[in-house]
């Protein structure tokens, strides 16, 4: 940058001496004319120069108002369009969900932040949320005050290990242009919807205002010229020797902690199912008490309910990953382990938080965690 800017004051010194130096000769010729008044052309032709040398200063050093090259927005969906007096703006934005849950998140969170439509997006002093956001080939659920991403899933969609993995995948890649990632499961957005609003407002406070993200990583791509085919192919290789060593050290690790969060899930379902059994009238939890007892009598008599929930329940050790030779390698595996670590730490003082305030299901949990051996139950029961 000094560099850049010395040669700049050096071209424009140059260009000043110049001028002055043809202002001299034109002085100079300009008293010849009365003794050579053919010499008058001669003067017009560097008037000119000085003038045309003096407009190309001008231009070339005037301060210029263009922004910086930004990506045209995209054209606003047609309910993005509705207006904060229609009187029923809510319902009409809600077609923007892609599901259920979406529609009872955004329904919550325009009651707690008192958000309004405004230019496509839903306005409140404190905070702006936008929905069905593009970023390169993915569309985030919600982002909030510009760069915390919220997403909402549901368990019929991921949790399957791809699924899974692809979404891992693309929050490293979110991460990567300057975005923060919540994700909030469907199940917490219709059953505690007040654990939800509490989990944004959690990640609002390293984004309190409208901010952009910025990209965590620039790259610059090479010169068609500069490569080679050997070249790309020893880049390619590189990269496929290191992932493959990375992978192969965080594996064991990935696995335990979401057969972890699987497995949790499901308790925690199984408990929601009993405490609305409980809830019901004697004669509705009388046809559903016969009901199960026929199916479990149908699987067993195929062969297909030959388990108990204990066999289920098979927790794996959470290890942390033996370290690589490599020492970028290493940083990149810390820096995944610490991500994954701290999700992990988020969901159990979830879980810690909803025991604190639903007696019952505490008492149910901690319950069948002592039943179903789950080795880290203090940090749940504190």
């Amino acid at each position: 940058m000094v560099f850049i800017c010395t040669k700049e004051f050096s071209m424009q010194d140059n260009l000043n001496k110049n001028i002055s130096r043809l202002i001299g000769i034109v002085v100079i010729l300009f008293l010849c004319y009365f003794i050579l008044p053919r010499s008058l052309f001669i003067i017009c032709v560097i008037s000119y120069i000085i003038y045309a040398s003096i407009i190309y200063a001008d231009v070339k050093h005037k301060p210029s108002n263009k922004q910086p090259h930004e990506s045209p927005l995209p054209p606003l969906a047609w309910w993005q369009k509705v207006k904060a007096d229609t009187d029923n703006w809510l319902d009409i934005y809600c077609k923007g969900c892609e599901s259920p849950a979406e529609e009872a998140f955004l329904r919550s969170m325009v009651v707690e932040f008192n958000l309004k439509p405004k230019f496509g997006k839903l306005v409140s002093p404190g905070l702006v949320l936008e929905m069905q956001v593009p970023c390169g080939h993915y569309r985030f659920d919600f982002v909030a005050n510009g760069r915390q991403i919220i997403e909402i899933d549901g368990a019929a969609w991921h949790s399957s290990p791809e699924q899974i993995e692809r979404d891992r995948a693309r929050d490293a890649y979110s991460v990567k242009q300057g975005f923060m990632v919540l994700r909030i499961s469907a199940k917490t957005v219709f059953n505690t919807p007040n654990l939800a609003i509490e989990q944004v407002k959690k990640a609002l406070e390293r984004t309190p205002n409208y901010t952009k993200p910025v990209s965590k990583e620039v790259v610059t791509q090479p010169s068609l010229k500069n490569l080679s085919f050997s070249g790309v192919l020893n880049d390619v290789n590189h990269y496929v020797h290191c992932q493959s060593i990375k992978q192969e050290a965080l594996s064991t690790f990935h696995l335990a902690i979401e057969k972890e969060k699987i497995l949790l899930e499901t308790l925690v379902s199984e408990i929601e199912r009993e405490i609305r059994v409980e809830s019901m009238e004697s004669q509705e939890r009388e046809l559903y008490e016969s009901a199960r007892s026929q199916i479990e009598s149908l699987l067993k008599n195929d062969g297909k309910l030959n388990f108990h929930s204990t066999e289920v329940y098979q927790w794996e050790k959470i290890i942390k990953p033996s370290p690589v030779k490599d020492p970028k390698i290493q940083a990149q595996i810390e820096k995944e382990y610490e991500r994954v670590m701290d999700e992990r730490d988020r969901r159990l003082a979830q879980l810690s938080q909803r025991c604190a305030a639903e007696l019952i299901f505490s008492i149910k949990f901690r319950s069948k965690l002592k039943e179903y051996h789950y080795p880290t139950i203090n940090d749940i029961f504190k």
